[in-house]
């Protein structure tokens, strides 16, 4: 996730979504208003999802790929 999103994103994400700490007291920490905070924390979520996404299509290529060649192994022996 680190390399999927900026550091300003993964911070946010990583106090409030993970260690609890509130839009506000991340605003004041990063001495930024909340609405820039708010606005960091919902692109790293958008971000995460889209890394999420792409793993999880990567390991469905995966599986299938082996299910195809599976079905070839089994094919050829008949």
């Amino acid at each position: 996730f680190p390399g999927a999103t900026s550091p300003e994103r993964f911070r946010v994400w990583l106090a409030c979504d993970v260690d609890g700490m509130t839009l506000a007291e991340m605003a004041r920490q990063e001495g930024a208003p909340e609405g820039t905070i708010s606005n960091r924390l919902r692109l790293a979520r958008q971000d995460l999802e889209a890394l999420i996404a792409r793993e999880r299509a990567a390991e469905l290529s995966g599986h299938a790929r082996r299910a195809v060649l599976r079905r070839g192994r089994r094919g050829g022996r008949r």
